[in-house]
Order: structure tokens, then sequence, then C-alpha cells
């Protein structure tokens, strides 16, 4: 049985047990995957911001698809946050 919500998340049965099933990546400021940027999202930011020359594997947080967290991204995740 597999019930799928959202673009690229899903659950899916196996045995008695759920599992948390993502398929590339969630969404731009969507770290944990749950269908919306909240401050539970904004709370990892920090954990990836290098700076352009420090190459992170995030999709979480690359906006702008460059191999880096750094202040493009900050200024786009600020406003999806503060956007209803």
């Amino acid at each position: 049985m597999f019930d799928a919500w959202g673009e690229n998340i899903g659950w899916i049965k196996l045995g008695d047990a759920d599992h948390l099933l993502t398929v590339g990546p969630c969404g731009f400021g969507d770290y944990d995957c749950n269908g919306d940027d909240d401050l539970e999202d904004y709370a990892n930011f920090p954990t990836f911001l290098g700076g352009p020359t420090v190459t992170v594997e995030c999709s979480a947080f690359d906006d702008d698809s460059d191999t880096d967290v750094d202040l493009r991204d900050f200024a786009r995740l600020q406003i999806d946050l503060s956007s209803p």
C-alpha cells in the first residue's frame, strides 16, 4: 500500500510499519519535507550555511542550485518565511 501526498513525499506501509518516503527534494526551504516552510526548517539552515566557496549538498536550502548555501539562499528563505 502506498499513500502519496505532496509532490515528492509520501508514506509507504511495509509490514506493520509506516515509512516516510521522499523522492528528490521536497522543495526549497522545506527541510523536514512536511509540505511547508516554517521555523522548524529555518532552525536547520545554519547547519548548511557555508558561503559561496563551500560546497554543500542540501537542495532544501540551495535555492539557486549553485551547490552552496549562502546569503542569496538565506534571502529567499526569509521571503518564504514571511509569506503567508
